[in-house]
């Protein structure tokens, strides 16, 4: 335990850049004068107001521009040159794997003077192809889950249904306390999605579903692209979820939660006998934790952590069956229309009733020691088994991030680590360069 704990604390602190799957969004745009003439050698300034990060580039000859590598977040965006206006646009927000267009048309003028730009056209989606959704932070928190589990938020994307009742990733039981969920997208098999937390895939290939459920609070947004999907991702004709988790900021910020669910607010199972006195099964389902966030070096370097347990009993009302009643034991079959022979002779038995003697010993130890007595007469069902209650399950995740900037080139690393059943399980190792010009890229 204290390795792990080691090896942890030296990746926080040395990481190194590494080429992740895109967890970062881009900004695009022209600049140009009021007669649409581009504007070659503007200025543009973009600001992270969250971090309070800068990063400032050029127009080139044709009035263009480009930012890579942006972390998700809200932006502001100012462009200046000599003769014109400063060019102010209004706060927006971009989401991971998008790619935003904003346009600003400069008015001549004095640079002391400054527009607003509105940057509401961003919304539109004009630089590729890919059918997709993003599930941003309000609806991760706020919409309410059975559960827990992330995926269940997949569902709000058109062409996404739950995953087949029975199937290997669902049997997987890889939602959060050991829930059995899934996804399918586009009438895809749920074995056919892929799954990206923080730019690396986290894929059981054991079922084909992801390796666990992050805590829903840990989870700044997802989205899942169903449909054409760009060059950077594929493997799998189904959905493409890619994950990203939250983030420190120049602001301290934190929370704690605690979520009960129990049976005293449960409704009668639909198959469940109705008698004077009947419960639900046995449930009570506790999931809580807390995170916090907040600056190391303001405007550089930011952590975040966040702690999740919980713990789960749950119960069933007993099953039902049709099992061969006491007469049909002892081998009478004088109730029975069916005319029981010999298997030697080919002989009917006399009465329908198969002696003592011919009925094997193993098959009676069988009946006596595996198969219950009735206990009900009602159509279709003479056994109905006793209430259950399953063994607790107990699981408990732990999240730690750190970003931090170097020359203008920002580097995150992440360590994730679940117990389940009081044994560690170490599913995933995330370090990567979540925002920067990669490769010494210039924006």
């Amino acid at each position: 335990m204290r390795a792990w704990l080691l090896l942890a604390i030296a990746l926080l602190l040395a990481v190194s850049p590494l080429l992740p799957q895109a967890t970062t969004a881009n900004v695009v745009g022209s600049v140009t004068d009021p007669s649409s003439g581009v504007v070659p050698a503007a200025t543009i300034t973009i600001l992270n107001r969250q971090t309070g990060q800068t990063r400032t580039t050029q127009s080139d000859s044709q009035g263009n521009y480009e930012f890579p590598f942006l972390q998700i977040g809200e932006y502001s965006i100012t462009v200046e040159k000599p003769g014109f206006q400063k060019a102010e646009v209004t706060p927006f927000a971009l989401s991971v794997n998008q790619v935003a267009r904003i346009d600003v048309k400069m008015t001549i003028g004095q640079t002391a003077e400054s527009v607003k730009v509105s940057a509401s056209a961003i919304l539109l989606q004009t630089e590729d192809a890919t059918v997709g959704t993003v599930i941003d932070s309000q609806k991760v928190v706020e919409l309410p889950l059975n559960g827990r589990s992330f995926v269940q938020l997949a569902l709000l994307t058109p062409g996404v249904n739950p995953g087949t009742p029975g199937s290997i990733t669902v049997r997987r039981l890889r939602g959060s306390l050991g829930q059995a969920v899934g996804m399918s997208a586009n009438g895809a098999r749920d074995t056919q999605n892929r799954f990206y937390y923080d730019g690396i895939e986290a894929m059981d290939l054991d079922s084909y579903s992801f390796s666990f459920s992050p805590s829903i609070d840990a989870i700044m947004e997802f989205k899942v692209q169903s449909s054409t999907y760009s060059a950077d991702i594929g493997g799998a004709p189904g959905g493409q979820v890619n994950l990203t988790t939250k983030s420190g900021t120049n602001a301290f910020h934190g929370g704690a939660w605690w979520f009960n669910r129990n049976d005293a607010f449960t409704a009668l199972n639909a198959f469940q006998p109705r008698f004077p006195g009947v419960k639900p099964p046995r449930l009570n389902r506790n999931q809580y934790g807390a995170n916090v966030g907040g600056p190391v070096w303001r405007n550089k370097t930011f952590f975040f952590f966040n702690w999740e347990s919980g713990r789960q009993i749950a119960g069933s009302f007993g099953g039902t069956a049709l099992i061969p009643p006491s007469a049909l034991r002892g081998g009478d079959f004088s109730g029975v229309t069916a005319i029981i022979r010999d298997p030697e002779t080919g002989q009917p038995f006399a009465g329908n009733r198969i002696p003592t003697s011919r009925i094997r010993p193993y098959a009676s130890k069988f009946l006596s020691q595996f198969v219950p007595q009735t206990n009900t007469n009602e159509p279709g069902i003479n056994y109905r088994g006793p209430a259950l209650a399953a063994p607790s399950i107990r699981t408990s995740m732990c999240r730690a991030r750190t970003t931090r900037s170097v020359r203008g080139i920002r580097y995150s690393a992440a360590i994730s680590t679940t117990f389940r059943r009081m044994t560690l399980s170490l599913y995933s190792l995330l370090i990567h360069e979540a925002i920067g010009r990669g490769r010494r890229m210039r924006a």
